[in-house]
C-alpha cells in the first residue's frame, strides 16, 4: 500500500493464478490495482467485478461500476455487464463482449454477500443468546434479575 498524491492509498493486487471476486467501496480518495498476467485494472468508484486468469488467458467481467483494462499496447473502459477476454499466450489483444458467464463461483459469491449483509444489518434472530429472557420488554420499569450475586 503506497501513498497517491492526492492524500489517499494506493491499494495494490496482483492475481497471478485463479479467480477473484473483487468489490470495491472506496473510501477517501484510495485507488485500487489488480495487476493480472499483462494487463493493469482499475476500478473506479463503488464497482464489483471478477478476473479469471489461467494459463495466460484472462477474463474480466464487470458487475457493477467500471474498470479501466490497460497494458502496454491497449486500453478499454469497462462498464457494468461488459466482458473483457485476452489471450496472452497468443496475439493479447482485448476482445470486448456484452456476455457475462455466471457459474458456480459466482453464485457462491452472491450467497456469501447476501448472507454477509444480512448479519451486519439485521443481526442475530431471536433466541440466538441464553440471555435474551433477561430483557425487560419494551416500556417496562423493571430491572432484569441480577445475573451475578456479589459472592461470585
Amino acid at each position: 500500500m503506497d501513498t497517491a498524491p492526492h492524500r489517499g492509498y494506493v491499494n495494490g493486487l496482483t492475481l497471478a493464478f485463479g479467480i477473484a471476486t473483487i468489490n470495491i467501496i472506496p473510501k477517501r480518495h484510495d485507488e485500487y490495482v489488480l495487476t493480472a498476467s499483462g494487463a493493469t485494472l482499475l476500478p473506479h468508484g463503488k464497482t464489483e467485478f471478477r478476473s479469471d486468469l489461467r494459463h495466460g488467458h484472462l477474463r474480466v467481467e464487470v458487475f457493477n461500476g467500471r474498470v479501466q483494462a490497460v497494458d502496454s499496447n491497449q486500453s478499454e473502459q469497462l462498464r457494468s455487464n461488459q466482458v473483457l477476454a485476452c489471450d496472452y499466450s497468443g496475439p493479447n489483444e482485448f476482445q470486448m463482449s456484452e456476455t457475462i458467464q455466471m457459474d458456480e463461483w459466482d453464485k457462491w459469491v452472491q450467497e456469501r454477500d447476501r448472507q454477509a449483509s444480512l448479519a451486519a444489518w439485521h443481526g442475530p434472530g431471536p433466541g440466538m443468546y441464553d440471555w435474551e429472557g433477561t430483557l425487560v420488554p419494551f416500556g417496562g420499569m423493571g430491572l432484569p434479575p441480577a445475573v451475578f450475586t456479589a459472592d461470585d
